[in-house]
């Protein structure tokens, strides 16, 4: 009797042990998944990120180009005014300005995205 009670405590034990390890892949393919899924996620918002900077960098170079138009035009006057000159050079140094931050935030963007392929 004492060894038919030992197989099946034996029995019952091996049976939870596979119903744990399956419960344990279960919750690991879970998790690979849901790294998967926020990894494209990611992927989805620094794309969309890259695409609002690099729209923002054509403002800022527009920016200059209209500066040294406005810059052009009061040099061309036969009396300078010194508050065009001022409104232009100002134009131009909003849109260095900001084109340099924007490129390095497109650099650390790159740079994320690299490194989540």
């Amino acid at each position: 009797m004492k060894s038919a009670r030992s197989k099946y405590v034996a029995d019952l034990e091996a049976k939870k042990e596979i119903e744990e390890k399956q419960k344990q892949e279960q919750l690991k393919l879970k998790n690979e998944e849901a790294k998967k899924t926020e990894k494209k996620n990611e992927l989805v918002y620094i794309d969309k990120e890259i695409q609002l900077k690099t729209g923002d960098l054509k403002v800022a170079e527009d920016r200059i180009s209209e500066g040294n138009l406005k810059l052009q035009k009061a040099l061309r006057e036969t009396k300078l005014s010194r508050k065009d000159i001022q409104e232009a050079q100002s134009l131009i140094d909003m849109g260095i300005e900001r084109k340099r931050k924007v490129e390095e935030d497109l650099v650390q963007l790159n740079k994320k995205r690299k490194l989540l392929n």
